[in-house]
This record gives C-alpha cells, sequence and structure tokens, in this order.
C-alpha cells in the first residue's frame, strides 16, 4: 500500500467510532434490556465485523502479510452480499414495520435516501473486488463504497442543536471527505478517478433530494414498488 495512505486504518476507525450514533436508538433499548427485533441484532453484528474487516485489511498490508489481506478479501465475497442483506431488512424494520407497512407517499419519500446509500456501497463494492489485481484503484474504490456508510449516522445528528442550518449534513460530510481524499492524491497526481465517480454519484444523489425528485411520481412508482418487495420478501 502506498506509505501516503499509512493512516488510512484510522479513517476506518472513524467510521467505527461513529456508528453508535446511528445505532443509538438500538444501544439504548440494549441498555435497557427491551426486546429488539432480530434483523437490528443481525446488522449491528455485520456492521461491526464489515468495520473491523476495513481497519485490518489495510494494517495487514502494511505488515506485508498480504495472503492474510487476500484470504479475508474473498471472505468478503459472502459477507458482504449479506451485509446488503440485512441493509434490506433494516429499511422493511424502520420504515415499513414503524408505519405498519401503510405505503404512503410520505414513505416512499423516506425510502430514497438509504436506497441510493446501499446502492452506492454495493456498486463501488464491486467494482473494487473487480480491480481487486490493481491495489491502488482497489483500495480507493473500497474507500467511496465505506464513505457511504457514514450516512445513516451522520444524518441522525442534529446539527441544529449545535446553531448550524439544517442542511443535507450526511450528504455535505460524505462529499467532504471524498473531496478531501481527491484533492490530497490530485497534488500528489496519483489515480483520483475512483473519488471522482464517487462524488459524482453523490452530488447526483444530493442533486436529485434538492430537486424532490424524491416527491415526483417517477420515484413514487419506483419506491412502492420496492416497498412491495421488501414487505414480500422479509
Amino acid at each position: 500500500m502506498e506509505r501516503t495512505y499509512k493512516y488510512l486504518p484510522w479513517f476506518f476507525v472513524l467510521i467505527l467510532i461513529l456508528a453508535p450514533i446511528g445505532f443509538q436508538k438500538y444501544l439504548n433499548r440494549l441498555a435497557l434490556m427491551e426486546k429488539q427485533h432480530f434483523y437490528v441484532h443481525f446488522h449491528a453484528v455485520l456492521m461491526t465485523l464489515w468495520c473491523g474487516i476495513l481497519i485490518a485489511q489495510p494494517i495487514l498490508i502494511l505488515q506485508g502479510k498480504r495472503k492474510a489481506h487476500q484470504w479475508i478479501g474473498r471472505c468478503s465475497y459472502g459477507l458482504v452480499p449479506i451485509l446488503l442483506i440485512s441493509m434490506f431488512m433494516m429499511l422493511y424494520h424502520s420504515l415499513l414495520v414503524d408505519e405498519r407497512i401503510t405505503l404512503t407517499d410520505e414513505s416512499m419519500q423516506q425510502l430514497f435516501f438509504p436506497f441510493t446509500q446501499i446502492f452506492i456501497f454495493g456498486l463501488f463494492y464491486l467494482i473494487a473486488m473487480k480491480n481487486a489485481r490493481k491495489p491502488r484503484i482497489h483500495m480507493r474504490y473500497v474507500i467511496v463504497s465505506s464513505v457511504s456508510l457514514l450516512g445513516p449516522t451522520i444524518g441522525r445528528i442534529d446539527f441544529e442543536a449545535f446553531g448550524l442550518p439544517g442542511l443535507d449534513w450526511d450528504l455535505l460530510v460524505m462529499e467532504a471527505f471524498l473531496l478531501g481524499f481527491l484533492l490530497w492524491d490530485r497534488l500528489r497526481l496519483a489515480e483520483i478517478k475512483p473519488y471522482v465517480q464517487g462524488l459524482l454519484s453523490f452530488a447526483l444523489v444530493h442533486t436529485l433530494l434538492s430537486t424532490g425528485f424524491q416527491e415526483t411520481v417517477a420515484w413514487q412508482t419506483i419506491g412502492a414498488q420496492l416497498s412491495k418487495f421488501l414487505v414480500w420478501v422479509f
């Protein structure tokens, strides 16, 4: 791994540290010994495991343990699809179950952002694995994929309580991270294509949200079909 990325594990540690914010309701109920749905436990365990892998992988490369890195990478071929399923489980649980499976226009709108984050995570992970034999490109696509995990966490922070305006802070923070990585590599004349693609993806989602795409008939139709699919599966 490039020496300029020797501190990369700390970025993944940051994701792990911030994760309890996204799971605050879950942790509060856990502390109170309240009964929770299996989906929530399942997703929490898988996310913790995935964050652990993200931290371990660059450390293994820095220590020259490439075989261990490759073995864990192959294990992720099984883990990530299950993680994606758990994300859809949570989507079903948090929106459709809480809404008592009432497919309202509002619930359809709420599906848009989490669905796009799941899609971005899965897409860039797939591209990263496709480029597994090109370490420089592979690493950057993993970073882009991982940035999407910040969305549910940042989105649960009440920035207005800190005197900040009510903006799409989750997207702004994710875009800022990608822009930072992009500028870092641009100054070093390194590979920036993965970051450009990631930034454009988040910018597109941001633009669609800002222009109210989630309120259009087009998304309502897509969201309704997605909701029916989740109800049918889970």
